[in-house]
């Protein structure tokens, strides 16, 4: 049997957490959770059709700062440590907003209608930002029942 990426109503399993206990694993995690939350909601979205890229971007972000890491160990003053701790920033950064964007196009195109997801908080808090967006607590005004094509 397959592994689920999502809840009996379509969105990612992190989407129901609350973003305080988010938030306290990230922070419990020395920050190891948000990359994987990044990469988990990738999954999610390539599982609905749409563009791996955000997969791609967070993908090679980690493998960056994981290399990083052991490139500084062995090699601080290695011109290509310079390279990775360069590039890392702004892979991450891509990662959020192609995830962003692909979130955005994915409820415009299946459920009609546009999903909330800021650019500040997505460049501040990326992964963490877009998994609190998808929270149905969240979406605003909106019926959550219509959004979720759930049955009254």
């Amino acid at each position: 049997m397959p592994l689920k990426l999502e809840d009996e109503y379509g969105r990612p399993w992190t989407a129901s957490a609350n973003l305080g206990w988010v938030t306290l694993i990230t922070v419990l995690t020395v920050g190891a959770a948000a990359p994987l939350l990044g990469i988990y909601l990738s999954l999610w979205i390539r599982s609905k059709g749409r563009s791996a890229l955000p997969l791609i971007c967070f993908s090679a972000a980690s493998v960056c700062f994981l290399l990083s890491i052991s490139l500084g160990r062995f090699y601080p003053h290695s011109q290509v440590l310079g390279y990775l701790d360069d590039i890392d920033p702004i892979l991450w950064i891509v990662a959020a907003f192609t995830l962003r964007h692909e979130v955005q196009r994915y409820y415009k195109e299946s459920e009609g209608w546009e999903i909330e997801i800021g650019p500040f908080f997505t460049f501040l808090f990326s992964a963490l930002y877009i998994n609190y967006c998808l929270n149905p607590i969240t979406f605003g005004e909106r019926d959550t029942t219509t959004a979720l094509n759930l049955r009254k």
